[in-house]
């Protein structure tokens, strides 16, 4: 399963909030976007944008922004990024910020859907055109966004649902009952709700599957910290555990340490979700292993055409003709023990 790449442009996250400028290219030359989805028309000077990165952190962020940061280059922009640091009021200053300076186009990843109402409303008021990138907003927000930029969360994680119940079905049997655990980023987050709604229709779908008897959900805020002491008094008060779906790989190990330390870490059967590549290793090495199925949806890539609709935002093109119904979907791809070894690159983190 070949998944080609542009080249990388790196990005480094030690400081709480990120700075990263990208030089223009060549500031009269016209540039163009070979392959962009909207096919945005010549821009003959170079543009400064922003990008409202909602977090950094996990690994996942800092290539999606590598992204961004290349698809910049590319078309010979001058770009900014920053840092939300998980917090909607820090997003929304941030912004404001950018609306001061009178930034062109803003590429941003929401840190909450509803909480930077008041952002997306003084980008249209200022008629700067942005794109949305991973998170949606509220539909009471959507539409003033050009192009929402993401994976299809409900689909991908369905595959993920289908996978565990096969996977299940086959060491347990047709009438079984599994324990089982949803670890989620943050309690009402739009992501772990698609990623939930998808998982648990995919498992549903497939006939005979064991019956699920879930626990309470528990939150790991994204990460591998947060992940081990949500998932450790769960595995401690229930050694009869036996699933687990994450909603993102960057916790994962945290929940292995947490499972390790209950000594569930071989009973459990584990679903997860971004194809982290040391995810994607560990199903190499360990094909009998717990970690069953991970999902693929490239943060690269979503960083790379966010920055090309934007360009297409920013030359005027149609909204409908650059991005019809609102939305492009990354095209996803299911990973698991038996087609690891073709997707895994030992050089990049996603």
């Amino acid at each position: 399963m070949a998944h080609a790449r542009s080249t990388r442009f790196g990005i480094s996250a030690g400081a709480l909030v990120l700075f990263a400028t990208t030089s223009a290219c060549s500031q009269a030359a016209e540039t163009e976007a070979d392959g962009a989805p909207g096919e945005p028309s010549s821009v003959e000077e170079s543009k400064r944008v922003g990008f409202a990165q909602a977090n950094f952190g996990n690994g996942w962020y800092e290539v999606q922004a590598e992204g961004v940061e290349a698809g910049m280059e590319e078309l010979g922009h001058e770009l900014t990024v920053v840092s939300g640091q998980g917090s909607p009021q820090t997003q929304n200053s941030q912004i404001s910020t950018f609306i001061t300076q009178q930034v062109d186009g803003l590429v941003l990843n929401p840190t909450d859907p509803l909480a930077v109402g008041s952002s997306v409303r003084a980008l249209t008021d200022a008629g700067i055109p942005f794109v949305l990138v991973n998170t949606s907003l509220d539909e009471s927000l959507a539409d003033a966004a050009y192009c929402y930029v993401a994976e299809d969360e409900v689909e991908n994680a369905r595959q993920i649902g289908i996978e565990m119940a096969r996977v299940l079905l086959e060491k347990h049997g047709e009438g079984a009952t599994i324990k089982a655990l949803m670890v989620k980023g943050f309690p009402g987050d739009s992501n772990s709700t698609r990623r939930d709604t998808g998982f648990k229709e995919g498992y549903a779908s497939v006939d005979g599957a064991p019956e699920l008897d879930l626990l309470p959900d528990v939150f790991g805020e994204f990460n591998a910290d947060g992940a081990i002491s949500a998932v450790r008094s769960i595995a401690t008060a229930n050694p009869d555990l036996q699933a687990i779906f994450t909603v993102t790989d960057s916790m994962l190990p945290g929940i292995e340490t947490a499972l390790k330390g209950a000594g569930l870490w071989d009973q459990v059967t584990i679903g997860g979700y971004d194809a982290r590549m040391s995810v994607v290793k560990q199903m190499m090495d360990d094909p009998e292993g717990p970690i069953v199925a991970t999902v693929a949806n490239r943060p690269y890539e979503q960083g790379r055409i966010g920055a090309e609709m934007l360009e297409s935002a920013m030359a005027g093109v149609p909204k409908e003709e650059a991005c019809p119904g609102g939305s492009y979907f990354i095209e996803p791809a299911l990973v698991t023990p038996e087609n690891a070894a073709e997707y895994y690159e030992a050089e990049v983190p996603y």
